[in-house]
This record gives C-alpha cells, structure tokens and sequence, in this order.
C-alpha cells in the first residue's frame, strides 16, 4: 500500500539539517523528518551552579517544549473577529541550581496583527510533574469565553481579560 507522501513501504523519510536557523541564538538548528520539524538553540552562560564554583567542571542545562499542535494541526483555534489564535503548549526544564524541574501545560493565547504576533497571555491546565496528562487537546470559544480541555479539566476564561472563569476537573 502506497504511503500518503508517496515514499515505498521500506523508504525512510527524507531528512534536512539547516544549520544557523534562529540568527540570534549563539548556535541553533530546524531538522525535518519529512513533515516533522523540530528547532534546537543553545546559548553559553559564563557561570555554573553554586556547587560546582571552583571546580573546573562545566554545566548543559536544557529546556524542552513540546506543542501537539505541532503534529495535530487541528488543536489551533482561530478566533475571528478578535484576530486571536489559541494552540496547546506542554514544557518542562530542569533547573541548573540543582532545586529541580519545572512544568507547565496549558494553551497560549495570541493577538495576530498586521504589525506583528503578541502573546496575550497563558491558560494553565497542570504545573505539576503530571503536566503530559493535563495537556489541552481542545479549545473552543463561545461568546466571550475561551473553554480548552485536557484529560485533568474544562477550564473557562474571559476572553477580553483571559481571567479564569470556571475549573472543572474530570
């Protein structure tokens, strides 16, 4: 059976490397896996953590965020009228001073101008190590409010002031 990008059954997804992508990162990178696409940045800190002062020893430190919108195109919300779009985001980072990792799923919430793209402002779902369960699978809008689901909640904000409204768990 044919694949829907035509490629043979045995045919790996053709892969692209551009180097230098993001032009104020000190080092960054766009791979594409086919219509997968995955931007990687580094920057260099002249410092370490307080336990490793005076050691000689070096620190990498890593955010990671992961957007299911950026394969389920279909969790983007556009809401007309307002020029605003809504997209589910999931990050978690590690804390190079040793106190631990944070986490935050919920959605995000942009103004969409000709001028430009601002952020509005963040709906949270979880913040808590759990937070890859209570990731927004949808968002949707009626009059004036801005509902988005994930498998932890509804929640109901004010779409003039993005104020939290209503929490129900499931």
């Amino acid at each position: 059976m044919p694949r829907p990008d035509g490629r043979r059954p045995d045919a790996a997804r053709p892969v692209t490397i551009i180097r230098n992508f993001i032009r104020h990162a000190e080092g960054s990178v766009l791979i594409q896996v086919g219509e997968t696409r995955v931007v990687c940045t580094a920057s260099v800190e002249e410092r370490v953590p307080p336990f490793l002062r005076d050691t000689g020893q070096g620190w990498v430190t890593a955010v990671a965020i992961e957007a299911l919108a950026m394969t389920l195109n279909n969790l983007f919300l556009f809401i007309p009228g307002r020029d605003e779009v809504v997209f589910p985001v999931a990050t978690s980072q590690w804390d190079p001073d040793g106190s631990g990792s944070t986490w935050w799923s919920g959605a995000y919430v942009l103004a969409v101008t000709p001028q430009g793209v601002t952020v509005r402002g963040r709906v949270t779902h979880g913040d808590a190590q759990e937070y890859w369960s209570e990731q927004v699978r949808r968002s949707l809008y009626i009059g004036d409010v801005l509902y988005t689901v994930s498998n932890g909640f509804v929640v109901a904000n004010n779409l003039d002031t993005l104020a939290e409204v209503a929490r129900v768990p499931l």
